[in-house]
């Protein structure tokens, strides 16, 4: 009588737990810094990273992206050309992030932080010099194509400004997917919304993408 004798090969995974890491009081700060701009709800991500509930729901997937730095988005090459803001993990963050899913991220003690500090909704200029609004828009994009349209607004400035900053709020972020904001050299006196455009030849002098911040310039001496 022939008797089959099955064999289990188990492989043997080693993970590295030296950290003992928690989330309020070591991975909250990560990841509200560098993906909740985006991961809320309300925002372009396609869903939330902004509670210990939420983080823990998609740990899985963590070690992955950010060890193949497919997240945070920044397709610039750092070992290359380094840029100013740029939206990367350090290695000793993405170290970390990954013992704490492997050791079955623990909460910790939680830390009473009130709100998200880098939340897209929030405006960084409180009191701007002046606040340029657009006309109500509904776009006519699709799952197959995009709705490219130009807004020429009027300034109503009566001499040239020096522009120091430059913030864009937009009023649906969940369909926006970026804004380029140029010159118009028409001196035009009203609004004018031109379908199938775009921008202009003058160039670009502000933008904005899902996780931008407002734009900072150099002061002029």
């Amino acid at each position: 009588m022939k008797k089959n004798i099955l064999i289990l090969f188990l492989p043997l995974f080693t993970f590295s737990q030296s950290g003992n890491y928690t989330y309020y009081q070591d991975i909250e700060p990560i990841i509200l810094n560098n993906c909740a701009s985006c991961h809320q709800q309300g925002g372009v991500a396609p869903f939330s990273l902004t509670t210990y509930n939420e983080v823990s729901a998609f740990s899985w997937i963590l070690p992955d992206v950010i060890s193949n730095k497919e997240m945070p988005p920044w397709p610039p090459d750092t070992l290359y050309q380094r840029f100013a803001h740029e939206r990367t993990l350090t290695q000793g963050e993405i170290n970390k992030i990954t013992d704490w899913v492997w050791s079955g991220t623990p909460q910790g003690t939680p830390t009473n932080i009130d709100c998200v500090p880098t939340k897209s909704s929030s405006v960084f200029f409180e009191s701007p010099d002046l606040v340029i609004q657009m006309p109500n828009y509904s776009s006519t994009a699709t799952s197959q194509s995009d709705d490219y349209v130009c807004v020429s607004i009027p300034t109503n400035f009566s001499t040239d400004k020096k522009i120091k900053a430059i913030e864009v709020i937009p009023g649906n972020k969940e369909i926006l997917h970026h804004l380029i904001l140029s010159v118009d050299d028409n001196n035009i006196s009203s609004t004018i919304i031109t379908p199938d455009c775009m921008g202009t030849p003058a160039g670009m002098i502000g933008g904005w993408a899902p996780g931008s911040s407002a734009s900072i310039f150099p002061k002029i001496i």
